[in-house]
Formats: C-alpha cells, structure tokens, sequence
C-alpha cells in the first residue's frame, strides 16, 4: 500500500466523521489542552493558560483551566503518568501498524481491550479510556508526515466515544487493505458476499471499469452503518451507566447543597464560625479561663456540635492560622486575600483563616488565606 493510498484511507475515516461531528468548542478547548500537555506533561499553569488563550483565541482564566485540568484529570500527578504510557504505546502500534507492520494490528486490539476494562471495572477511571483514545488521535495525526490531510480539524473535534469509534474504524480499514481477516470480518460474511457480487456483475460490465474501487467504495459503504450500529450500541451503553452515576450523585447532592449553603458568606460561615469558637474555647480552657455558669453550657454545646459535624463526614481541609509560603500556581487550591503576584517565581507567606472543607471526600469549600 503507497504513500497515497493511505493518506486516502486517513481522509476516508476524517470525511465520515466530520459529517457527523459538532463543533462543540468545549471539547475542541480540551483536546487542544490534551495536545498541549503531551508536548509540556511538566509545564506551568501560566505556560497552558498563555499558549491556550493563543491557540483557542480567547482569554482563559486560571480558575477556567483549573477546572478544565480537574475535569481531564490532569492535575493528578500519579494519573498522568500511566496517562501518557498508556497514550505513548497505543499511538506507537497504531503509527506502526499504519506503517504496515501486520503483526501490531492484535497490539491495538489488546491494547483497547485492557482500556476497557479498566474502565469498567474502576469507577475512579470511568473516563480514562475515553481520555486515551482522545490523547492518542491527538498525537498520532501531529506527525509531520500527516500535514497535508484533509479534515484534519475533525481530531479535535472528537469526544471521548467518537475517539474510539474512530480508531477502531481507522484500524479495521487498515487491516482491510492489508488483507488481515479480522475479528470483525469473522462475526459475519456480508462484506465477502457483496465482493462476489461485485465481481460477477463487473464481469458483465466489461473491463473499462475499475470494480476494486467499486468494491473498496462499497465496502467502507458497509463498514459505515455497522459502525453506527456499534456507535448507538455503545453510546446507549454509556447513557445507561451516566444515568446510574447520575442516580447516586443524586443521593448526595441534597446534603452538599445544605453543608455548602450552611457555609456561605450569605449565611454567616457557620462552619467556619463553629470551628473558630471551639479553637478558641480550648485557648481559653488551656490558659486556665473558667466560664461563668451562665454560659458553662455553650463550650460544651459547640465542642458536641463540634463532634457532630465530624461524624457526619464533615472534615477541614487544612489548619486554622496554619503558615504556609506558596507560589501563584500554589493559590489555585485556595481562595486568596493579598497582593497580586507578579511572577511565577515570586513567593508569598499566607496564614490559613478559614480551614476549607469536605463532605465524605467531596470539597464543598475551599481554604481560604490572607497574605502574612
């Protein structure tokens, strides 16, 4: 198979989907994000903000990266990681394959298999095939041999199951041309009947036609709907298992709501203001202070409150009047009172006036800190 032939076959796949595609800028936003990270894994939050405002075109705020980071889970250090492994060797057996090495085509097969299962079997990563397939389309089709593709602008249109679809229609076309019979030819024989009947009606129409362009034209025809059977398939699959997730996100929703509205600034802080007195009341208590037994009762009250919010999952993030020095990237995780910085290297002492706080694991607000 030539040069031409399989730039042919890139722009096949490229053309199906971006018939199908929306130009949802979102994800357009986060695949550029996902191409950025794997060319700079160690970069600083100012360096993706300024080469993302200059490649989307648009002002993005550090907090607005932040989330994004968080939502493709970028901001994990152990996650991105076995990220970029597992993105490095899924885009090398396909590269290599594509190069005609027939023994890689098992490799993609096996590999996508493993993602899977991760993925079903670990609620935590429920995403993380999705963010593979997404990385590895991002990386493959930034090769320099591919800058003459057409469509290229679809690979950054594409979400999480449209990836997936995507290599898994690029790979059996490949192996298609490569004469590989693969596991989806062996499911079923529709593809070889037709090329019977191409040929025998090619026979009577005389050789002046080209019935391999006939047969490779029909046949992609084929593998097309069988691919929209498989995209419904799929996508039902992941809307039925969004909707359980969203079911028991439902179960909890309603109590975060309470505990992040009994915290707000519109409510008095209450978290905070418990967590004050009772910190206070035990200065006091050490200095050896005796309440008059008109108040003995209200220590005791707020110290059992105290307690109860404890045993209902509530717990601090951090230290009340806690020191820490801290850098501009470091203040994402806060919310911050002082100065603007003026550089990334510039440091800054803060203290910790409110501690932040979670519910069973889940931030419901974060720290606050004021420059020392």
């Amino acid at each position: 198979m030539n040069e031409v032939n399989k730039f042919k076959l890139l722009e096949m796949v490229l053309e199906k989907y971006d018939e199908k595609m929306d130009a949802d800028y979102r994800i357009k936003e986060q695949n550029e994000l996902i191409a950025l990270f794997l060319k700079e894994p160690d970069a600083s939050s100012s360096y993706y903000q300024k080469h993302m405002n200059r490649i989307v075109e648009r002002d993005i705020s550090k907090n607005e990266l932040f989330i994004m980071k968080r939502f493709l889970w970028l901001n994990c250090k152990y996650f991105t990681n076995m990220f970029i492994q597992d993105v490095k060797i899924l885009t090398h057996y396909l590269f290599t394959f594509y190069n005609e090495n027939v023994t890689y085509y098992e490799k993609i097969i096996s590999k996508m298999n493993d993602l899977n299962k991760i993925t079903d079997t670990k609620n935590i990563y429920k995403n993380y095939n999705a963010l593979v397939y997404r990385a590895a389309l991002c990386l493959f089709f930034s090769n320099d041999v591919f800058n003459g593709l057409k469509n290229k602008h679809v690979i950054k249109c594409c979400s999480g199951s449209y990836a997936r679809f995507f290599l898994e229609d690029l790979t059996e076309l490949i192996a298609n041309h490569l004469e590989i019979k693969t596991k989806k030819k062996q499911k079923t024989h529709f593809v070889d009947v037709i090329k019977e009947s191409l040929e025998q009606i090619e026979q009577l129409k005389g050789p002046h036609k080209k019935r391999d362009d006939y047969v490779a034209s029909l046949e992609f025809q084929l593998e097309t709907i069988k691919s929209n059977f498989e995209q419904i398939r799929h996508l039902y699959e992941e809307q039925s298992k969004t909707l359980e997730d969203y079911k028991k996100t439902l179960e909890d929703n309603p109590v975060i709501t309470f505990f992040k509205q009994f915290n707000s600034s519109r409510h008095g802080n209450v978290l905070d203001q418990i967590s004050f007195t009772e910190h206070k009341i035990r200065e006091l208590e050490k200095s050896g202070f005796v309440f008059k037994d008109e108040i003995r009762s209200l220590p005791l009250l707020i110290k059992q409150l105290a307690k109860f919010l404890k045993s209902m999952g509530i717990a601090p993030i951090k230290q009340l009047n806690e020191t820490y020095w801290v850098k501009v990237d470091d203040i994402e995780f806060f919310e911050y009172e002082g100065e603007p910085f003026y550089s990334e290297d510039e440091e800054k002492e803060v203290i910790v006036i409110s501690e932040g706080w979670t519910y069973k694991g889940k931030v419901i607000a974060n720290p606050k800190v004021r420059e020392v």
